[in-house]
């Protein structure tokens, strides 16, 4: 968190949605990056709580990251798997609505990750 400071950047660490959410609304800040690391549990409710609360709350043309061990932000049916993936959105101005940026695949032994094409898993 150091090296952030120094640099300007505030970083904040939620236990939940919820509270992240509250703590937005209530500094009435835009973030601008949103990094989700290891948030499984989040995969299956993406469309219903995630992006919703994400399009309120995130500065226009902020980005949303998401790195989880299996399946990405949202349920893409790679589930069971020992790779990582990535995902990157982007809240469009023209919309006010999340658009998918791009989707990364990193498998164990392998020294780079792959970018998914539209519903590719594999």
């Amino acid at each position: 968190a150091a090296w952030f400071a120094d640099r300007g950047v505030e970083v904040y660490a939620h236990t939940s949605l919820e509270k992240f959410a509250f703590h937005a609304r209530q500094a009435q800040v835009l973030p601008v990056a949103v990094l989700q690391v290891d948030c499984t549990e989040l995969t299956w409710v993406f469309d219903q709580e995630v992006k919703p609360m994400l399009e309120e709350v995130l500065a226009y043309g902020g980005l949303f990251c998401a790195l989880t061990a299996r399946e990405g932000a949202a349920n893409s049916g790679a589930s069971g798997t020992s790779d990582a993936f990535g995902e990157f959105w982007r809240l469009a101005p023209e919309s006010g609505r999340l658009r998918l940026v791009s989707r990364w695949r990193w498998r164990p032994g392998e020294d780079e990750g792959r970018v998914l094409g539209d519903g590719e898993n594999e």
